[in-house]
C-alpha cells in the first residue's frame, strides 16, 4: 500500500510540473510563406490574432511601431526567402484563434484608421516606409481558422499562401491558395542545385577535340533544389525548455520518495 501511494505521489508530481511547463510556454509561433507575384520591392506583413481582426500580433520589431505598443500599417517587413517567396513569423498566445493576414507592398496609407495623427506619419517616415495611399497594393485577406472552410484554429506550424495576383476574394480554405503544405514550386535560397556528390566518378576524360556535351548524357547539375522537408524538426526552444521542466520534475519527485524511504529505514 504504501508502494503505490509513493508511485501515485510521483505521477501527481509530474502531472504537476508538465500542467505548469504547459502554461509556461503557451505562446505559439506560426510562420507565413507568401508567394510575391507581384514582385513587390519589399513585402509587408499586417497580422492579427483572431479572424475578426481583435489582436494586432505583427511583430512590432520589424515595422513602425507608436509608444511601443501601437503598429501601424503596412506592418513588418518579410523575409526574402529567394524564387519570389518571402515569410514572416508571428506569436499567438492561443491556437484556437486563428489569424487575419494581409500582404502589401509596404506603403503606408493616411486614410486608414491605423495612420491617424502627425505623431504616426513621422514615425513612419522614420521607419523608411512612403506614404502613399494612391501607391498601396495588397493580397486579400488571408483568414486562418474560419471554421466553415474546414479549419479550425491552427493545425500547422507553417503556412504557404499563392496569390494569384489579381483575385480578391478571402483567402481562407485549400481550393483558394492557402496551404498547410508547401507547394511544388516552393524552392527557396536561389533555387541551388543539391551539394551532394555524384555517386560515380565519370571513368574517361574528353577528348581534346570534343566541342560539344553529348546530347543523352548530360552532366550538369538540377537547377531546383528538393522541395520535400526534412523527417525530423529540431524542437523549438520553448518546447526544449519545456521538456527540460518536465523531466527535472520528474527527477526531483523520485529523489524526494528515495529520500523519505531512507527516512523511514
Amino acid at each position: 500500500m504504501k508502494t503505490m501511494k509513493k508511485v501515485v505521489a510521483v505521477l501527481m508530481v509530474a502531472v504537476m510540473t508538465m500542467a505548469m511547463s504547459v502554461l509556461a510556454f503557451a505562446d505559439e509561433e506560426i510562420t507565413f510563406h507568401f508567394k510575391n507575384v507581384q514582385n513587390w520591392e519589399t513585402v509587408g506583413g499586417w497580422i492579427y490574432e483572431g479572424i475578426a481582426f481583435t489582436t494586432n500580433v505583427t511583430p512590432p520589431d520589424k515595422c513602425a511601431v507608436v509608444n511601443g505598443e501601437k503598429q501601424l500599417w503596412p506592418g513588418a517587413k518579410c523575409e526574402d526567402e529567394g524564387n519570389g517567396w518571402v515569410k514572416i513569423t508571428a506569436t499567438f498566445s492561443s491556437r484556437d484563434a486563428g489569424a487575419a493576414v494581409i500582404f502589401n507592398n509596404w506603403v503606408a496609407d493616411n486614410t486608414i484608421n491605423d495612420t491617424t495623427t502627425q505623431e504616426d506619419l513621422d514615425k513612419l517616415a522614420a521607419s523608411g516606409v512612403l506614404c502613399d495611399s494612391s501607391a498601396k497594393a495588397q493580397s486579400p485577406n488571408v483568414m486562418i481558422g474560419v471554421k466553415k472552410d474546414g479549419w479550425v484554429g491552427f493545425d500547422a506550424n507553417e503556412y504557404w499562401i499563392s496569390w494569384d495576383g489579381s483575385s480578391t476574394g478571402m483567402m481562407g480554405a485549400e481550393g483558394s491558395g492557402l496551404s498547410k503544405e508547401a507547394p511544388a514550386d516552393y524552392v527557396v535560397g536561389g533555387g541551388e542545385a543539391p551539394t551532394e556528390a555524384p555517386t560515380e566518378a565519370p571513368t574517361q576524360a574528353p577528348s581534346e577535340d570534343q566541342t560539344q556535351a553529348p546530347a543523352g548524357d548530360q552532366t550538369e547539375a538540377p537547377t531546383q533544389a528538393p522541395t520535400t522537408a526534412p523527417a525530423e524538426k529540431a524542437p523549438t526552444t520553448g518546447d526544449s525548455v519545456a521538456m527540460t521542466v518536465v523531466i527535472f520534475g520528474l527527477v526531483a519527485a523520485v529523489a524526494f520518495v528515495v529520500s523519505k524511504k531512507k527516512a523511514n529505514a
